[in-house]
Order: C-alpha cells, then sequence, then structure tokens
C-alpha cells in the first residue's frame, strides 16, 4: 500500500504486495519431495518475495478472524478440501493481497514482467473453459472489489439455495467454489454478464476503475509464464479423478 499526503487529503493506493501464497493440507514438512523443489524453485528464484505457505488448519483459523462465525461455518462445511482452497484463496487475497499459485507450478518466466504497478488484480483467460480464468494463478491488492463481489457472489448464492439443487458430487463443489463462481463474480463487478475476449474485458471502463488486467491465455499456456503439472501425478489423488466423475456440460449448464 502506497499513500500519498496532498495537503489535508489523503490519497489511498492499494498495490499487489510482492507476496507469494500457496495452500495444501498439511504440515509443509509433510509435502512430497518433489512438491518441495517446486516451492524451492520460487524462493530460490525471488528472495525479494515473500512465500508464504498456510495449511488447513491455518485457514480455518484466517476464515475465523478476518471473516466470522458465519463465513466460518460455511467454510467449514464445505464438501471437500479442493473448494475451501479455492474459496480461501479468494478471502485471503481480499484481505491481504499479493499472488496466489497452485503448489504445483514451476516458474519459467520472471514474474516482474508480468506484475505490472498499473494493476491492482490479475487474471489469465482459460479460453479452454468456456472464456473463464484460470484459477492456478492469480494477483490482487488488497481489499479490490472484484474480490468483495466475487465472495458477494457466493455468499448470496448460499443464501439463496442456488447450490441445493447441485448434484451432491465433487466436480460439482469444486465448480461452485472455483471456475465459474470465479468468474462470475468478476463479470458482476465488471458490469457484463457474458463471456468476453480479454482484450473486451480489459477494455471496459469498470476494468479500468478497478486497474484490472487479463491476459491471454497464450501468456500462460504457449508461452507459459510457468508450468502448471498435472497434480494428480503428485497427489496420486484428485485432480484427473475429477473430470471423471462429471462431465463440463453438467456444470456449465446450471450456472453460478
Amino acid at each position: 500500500m502506497v499513500i500519498i499526503f496532498n495537503g489535508k487529503n489523503k490519497l489511498v493506493i492499494f498495490l499487489i504486495p510482492k507476496i507469494i501464497w500457496q495452500t495444501y493440507e498439511t504440515e509443509y514438512e509433510l509435502l512430497p519431495e518433489n512438491i518441495k523443489s517446486f516451492r524451492e524453485s520460487w524462493i530460490k528464484d525471488y528472495p525479494e518475495f515473500e512465500h508464504r505457505y498456510v495449511n488447513s488448519e491455518q485457514r480455518k483459523e484466517f476464515v475465523l478472524k478476518e471473516f466470522g462465525k458465519n463465513w466460518h461455518e460455511i467454510f467449514i462445511n464445505v464438501p471437500n478440501n479442493i473448494t475451501r482452497a479455492n474459496l480461501w484463496m479468494y478471502m485471503n487475497l481480499y484481505v491481504n493481497g499479493g499472488i496466489y499459485m497452485d503448489l504445483d507450478c514451476l516458474p519459467l518466466q520472471n514474474i516482474n514482467e508480468w506484475l505490472i504497478d498499473e494493476y491492482d488484480f490479475i487474471v489469465w483467460q482459460d479460453t479452454s473453459q468456456e472464456l473463464l480464468f484460470s484459477i492456478a494463478l492469480v494477483a490482487s491488492a488488497p481489499k479490490n472489489p472484484i474480490l468483495k463481489c466475487v465472495l458477494d457472489n457466493i455468499i448470496n448464492n448460499i443464501n439463496n439455495k442456488v447450490y441445493d439443487s447441485f448434484e451432491k458430487n465433487t466436480m460439482s463443489y469444486v465448480f461452485q467454489f472455483a471456475e465459474v463462481a470465479f468468474a462470475n463474480g468478476i463479470k458482476k463487478a465488471l458490469g457484463v454478464n457474458k463471456e468476453l475476449t480479454y482484450q473486451e474485458y480489459n477494455s471496459l471502463p469498470l476494468a479500468k476503475k478497478y486497474k484490472f488486467h487479463c491476459y491471454p491465455e497464450d501468456f500462460y499456456n504457449e508461452n507459459p509464464i510457468l508450468k502448471h503439472t498435472d497434480g494428480a501425478n503428485n497427489w496420486k489423488t484428485g485432480y484427473t479423478s475429477w473430470w471423471k466423475e462429471v462431465g463440463y456440460d453438467k456444470v456449465w449448464n446450471r450456472g453460478l
């Protein structure tokens, strides 16, 4: 955060803090060695950043402390670990700001090439999933209104029982708190109700107001800034099994 004084007036400018956040369920010492090596690559390449690892118990404590009992009750009753991690990511970046990236990621390009001070909220378009946004890598200044809208969208859907008719399976829960909820919260914040290209998102008046910036998918994949490994190869259970449980179309058609 930068505070500029102009006479009696105070202008507060929030910048994205140089903090890299990562999370998983266990204590750091219990992580697989190859996953530890991924994280150590970030620490070695970016010593000027703070590197913070958060386990599942610390996530619960954070939600209770920062958001109170109502949100904490919702959080602990989210039905699986990955959806809790998604929800924590939104909440944590809203409170603290910084860069979230999945734990199974390796650096390939310099963060400072895309972490530009004029942006307060940075995402990558994921055209493989109906023009949604990747949640493997998200950067935000604290208190960004876009993340507030994402959280408001989720709590409103819970209060209005939007999720009650969903199939009770892992993939359905994942997308209630993952890409679909994230994308719809962003779109509401930016004043649109349809998918756009990254250029169209960036040209929106509210995108400029909130210092939102969306990079094209090829910045993330064809010209990658990081390598996102297959989580199932590392955790032995998880990511790939979700895809077999229910098809994309069964989730997209529900809406969030």
